[in-house]
């Protein structure tokens, strides 16, 4: 071969391996930002369920301390220790 065929397939093989490491490359930055996108996707999707157990844990609280705070059950849990209300001549009021 002449020596101007060897440069021009030198060239021309350079020049393949400059786009198939450029496809290379976008393959990969395109794949990565897939598995990233997926990997965000379950974050999201592990957030959205732990708002939703908080959610229910809230109600479920809120539900318990109206049970628990209520006067009937405070009044009959107060009797049941042989709790009595406090005369009024006993109480001491604060001003503000």
């Amino acid at each position: 071969m002449t020596r101007l065929r060897v440069e021009v397939r030198r060239r021309q093989a350079a020049g393949w391996m400059g786009l198939w490491t450029l496809l290379v490359v976008g393959l990969l930055v395109y794949v990565g930002e897939q598995v990233e996108a997926l990997r965000r996707g379950y974050r999201v999707q592990a957030l959205r369920s732990e708002v939703t157990e908080l959610e229910n844990e809230n109600r479920y609280l809120r539900v318990q301390m109206g049970t628990l705070s209520a006067r009937k059950r405070l009044r009959q849990l107060a009797e049941q220790y042989g709790m009595e209300p406090v005369p009024s001549q006993h109480l001491v009021v604060l001003p503000e």
